[in-house]
């Protein structure tokens, strides 16, 4: 059987299919062995016990994703790695549920006809086209009026664990964070629907990879989080003065 590479980020990906995976019993997510003698390549299921580093190679996106959870865990306190590593965990599958309802209901051909004629309805009003949107996603899937107690109880435990005293009526601050910032991207969406396209770009997508490759080991850092900036910043200045705006509501809630 002949391969071909294919470019990912600055290395190249070989793509295994099932019937090889099945053959040495692994899957998505399993830990092999690369040795190599010069001249081929060998890959081996590895099934001892992990003793060393495991290298991981993540998108740019899922890079960002992290080290956005970290930080705002850091928030809190410098917990130890344990609990770090629970707690990372607890608020991506929270993150990640959201996100997974939030596809499917875009792929609900009765929401989308709906969204359409509320966007048709609503013209250029963005501001009451974001709280209708909202209402209109939750009426289709009402598990998703939960996400702000799911966020609201995250904080208070972390808060616990960190010997700090919990946020009155923390539901309520929500809402009115949720409110300022559905203001700032109605003011910017021309700007979000630029950035968004541009981060569609090959170009954009290669470069981003480089980076997290470069922080390969130290994803999580802030050093990390302003190298993707820098790089957003070159291809969509505009989104700069966004993140200013996100950063400053954020700042006025203390960070939550």
């Amino acid at each position: 059987m002949l391969k071909k590479l294919v470019k990912y980020g600055n290395s190249n990906a070989l793509v295994l299919d099932k019937p090889i995976l099945e053959l040495l019993n692994i899957a998505e997510g399993s830990i092999v062995k690369i040795s190599t003698d010069g001249r081929s390549i060998v890959i081996t299921p590895h099934q001892e016990v992990v003793v060393q580093q495991v290298h991981e190679t993540l998108t740019s996106s899922e890079a960002m994703q992290l080290a956005g959870i970290r930080s705002s865990i850091a928030y809190y306190k410098d917990f130890d790695p344990e609990t770090q590593k629970a707690l990372e965990k607890e608020f991506s599958d929270i993150m990640n549920h959201h996100c997974e309802m939030v596809m499917k209901l875009n792929s609900n051909p009765a929401f989308q006809a709906e969204a359409l004629a509320l966007k048709t309805a609503c013209g250029t009003d963005a501001i009451k086209l974001a709280e209708m949107h909202k209402a209109l996603m939750e009426k289709h899937n009402p598990e998703l009026t939960q996400y702000p107690k799911q966020l609201a109880d995250f904080d208070k435990k972390c808060r616990l664990l960190a010997g700090k005293q919990p946020v009155a009526n923390m539901e309520q601050q929500q809402k009115d964070i949720q409110k300022e910032f559905q203001d700032v991207f109605a003011k910017h969406k021309d700007t979000q629907m630029a950035c968004g396209l541009m981060m569609q770009s090959p170009e954009y997508v290669h470069r981003a990879q480089l980076v997290t490759e470069m922080f390969q080991d130290n994803q999580g850092s802030i050093e990390f989080i302003e190298a993707m900036k820098k790089l957003m910043y070159e291809f969509c200045p505009e989104i700069e003065q966004l993140h200013k705006e996100i950063e400053a509501i954020s700042k006025k809630y203390g960070n939550i």
